[in-house]
């Protein structure tokens, strides 16, 4: 048995006890947004390891990317989101008190509240359908000159 076959036996061997239980932990890490540096903190191995384990093991490599797939819909949804604005509920809570000032009971307010389109994630989520229709490109500022009816005066901007 040549020292690669027994290497290769080993990285398998250490698979099985070090990554695959740990499977869909990685899943969840990786759509929560976590690098391959913390993911392989938190299982105690380098980041060389976890690349090795990654190269000959498809099923460490479909998890890491299930993950990722789940991460870029999320954030691909939060993008759209924020680009068209959205309505939330905002839950208060108000103590309701007796004339002695004490707490006999608590009433929860919800307000319904709308949170506005944002420019630069409309303007980056109307560049990723559009492509070059809608790409954002540098512009120089010029300076403007308005002339009031009647000529009053004239104001630059």
């Amino acid at each position: 048995m040549r020292k690669h076959d027994v290497d290769d036996y080993k990285l398998m061997d250490s698979f099985d006890v070090i990554i695959r239980p740990h499977l869909d932990a990685i899943t969840f890490w990786r759509e929560q947004g976590i690098n391959v540096s913390k993911v392989c903190r938190k299982l105690g191995i380098s980041n060389a390891m976890f690349y090795r384990f990654m190269k000959t093991n498809q099923e460490l490599y479909d998890a890491w990317y299930s993950g990722s797939i789940g991460l870029l819909l999320d954030l691909e949804e939060t993008l759209f989101r924020e680009a068209k604005g959205y309505k939330y509920v905002e839950k208060t809570v108000q103590d309701l008190e007796d004339k002695h000032g004490v707490v006999y009971a608590r009433k929860i307010i919800k307000t319904t509240k709308y949170h506005f389109p944002q420019m630069p994630a409309l303007m980056r989520a109307l560049e990723t359908l559009h492509g070059q229709k809608w790409k954002v490109q540098d512009v120089e500022s010029k300076d403007i000159t308005i002339t009031l009816k009647g000529g009053l005066e004239d104001y630059s901007k």
